[in-house]
């Protein structure tokens, strides 16, 4: 999070903090609680589950010689539904519908998360997800405290909240930033150009124009 002066004329970053939760951070929750429970794949060692949350981590698996001997050794249906996820080609149509569970909460109450390769059907209820990821939330509010805490001032100072990412669209943290600013104030942004509009402003104002051939 970034606090923006502009008082004076051009923006000032008043105040800045950051924490490594994203949009990636929270389908592996939902992995994790969910839809890793629903596989059987919370029979297996705890790390090797670990490494299954999320799509970035599961390539690790997947680039691992080692792997396809411990499956052998694990045995089972758990070791099964692994072995086809990581060496049948289902992985990223996988993660894809994880994260198209959770999108799809953002304006459901419940969703229905099924993977028919993996013979995976679940339903989703939005209140059990938010519920699982509140730990995330509350160290998401800290991080703006700390922000506006670094620039000196309150949220009552505010005039606009922009919002970037598609974590944005997630209705309790929504609802958590109301609670601090006031719903009048929260802009929601475009969720995929935002953050690189942002980057290609601030360029330009570092370095001036710059053409680019593609």
């Amino acid at each position: 999070m970034a606090v923006l002066d502009s008082r004076d004329g051009a923006p000032r970053v008043a105040g800045i903090a950051g924490i490594a939760i994203g949009g990636e951070s929270l389908d592996g929750i939902l992995f994790e609680t969910i839809v890793g429970p629903a596989l059987g794949l919370d029979a297996l060692p705890s790390w090797l589950f670990n490494e299954l949350r999320t799509a970035s981590s599961v390539r690790l698996l997947m680039a691992d010689p080692g792997i396809p001997a411990i499956l052998a050794r694990i045995g089972g249906g758990a070791a099964d539904v692994v072995h086809a996820l990581l060496y049948e080609g289902y992985a990223y149509e996988f993660y894809r519908a994880v994260e198209s569970a959770k999108i799809a909460l953002s304006n459901a109450e419940t969703t229905r998360l099924e993977f028919a390769p993996l013979s995976l059907g679940v339903e989703v209820r939005r209140s059990t997800f938010e519920s699982m990821i509140r730990p995330e939330l509350d160290l998401i509010g800290a991080t703006i405290k700390q922000a506006l805490a670094d620039a000196e001032t309150t949220a009552g100072d505010v005039d606009r909240v922009l919002l970037t990412g598609g974590s944005a669209y997630i209705p309790a943290f929504r609802n958590d930033l109301a609670l601090v600013f006031g719903e009048e104030r929260l802009e929601q942004r475009d969720a995929f150009t935002a953050v690189v509009h942002g980057l290609g402003v601030r360029a330009q104002q570092l370095w001036g124009p710059v053409a680019v051939s593609l």
